[in-house]
Parts: C-alpha cells; structure tokens; sequence
C-alpha cells in the first residue's frame, strides 16, 4: 500500500517577487502625502548633480518636485535651499541597507536588489 505524500506547493517567482517589493519599505510624498515605495520614487527621477549625489524627483501623484540626496545604504528625500549656498534640507529618510550608490561625472547609478537605475546629469 502507498502512503500518500504531502503535496509541496512552491511560490512561483512572481509571487516571491511581490513579497519582496512589498518588504521595500515606502515613504510619502512631501507635498500630497501619498505613499510611495522606493522603487517607485527612483523610477520618477529625471536628472541628477553627480558631484553632490543629488537626484531631481516628481512625485506622480501631484507633479511636485522634490531632491533625493543618496548613498550607500539610504534615500533622503527634500529640496535644495539656495541661502546662504545651496544646501540640501532632509525631510525624511529611508535606509536601504542593500543600496549600492556609485557616480562619475555624468550619472548616478543605483541598485536595489534586481533594480538598477542609471540618473544621467542634468544639463
């Protein structure tokens, strides 16, 4: 006589994928409060200043643009103040310790995981 065997569902890797995207953890716009997981902020920046590691975003929501300062290891996200230099003002802060930041002159590369984005600079 055979004795049944349990049956083995493994999760298919889009739903292993999701669980990961959903562990990525999020931060809400400055200007209409909307959450926002980081992967979606990255994908909504335009241009960056390689030299300062600063990276210009629009929020998709209410079109408000913000700066990203980034590094190894975290996001901040707020805006530049022009006095008495220009100096960037964090209004929150996200810590990605799996972020790779690396730059040159004409861009800002980023990866998070299988993500990758290339920021070239603004003109």
């Amino acid at each position: 006589m055979h004795e049944a065997r349990p049956q083995i569902t493994l999760p298919s890797y889009r739903e292993e994928r999701a669980k990961v995207m959903e562990a990525l953890p999020s931060t809400s716009c400055t200007g209409c409060g909307t959450q926002l997981r980081i992967t979606e902020v990255l994908d909504h920046c335009q241009a960056s200043w390689p030299e300062h590691y600063l990276l210009y975003f629009t929020c998709p929501h209410c079109r408000q643009m913000r700066h990203l300062k980034v590094r190894d290891d975290h996001v901040a996200i707020g805006y530049l103040d022009g006095a008495p230099g220009p100096r960037f003002v964090t209004q929150s802060e996200i810590v990605l310790p799996s972020l790779i930041v690396s730059n040159d002159e004409d861009t800002i590369e980023l990866t998070l995981g299988d993500h990758a984005w290339v920021i070239h600079a603004k003109e």
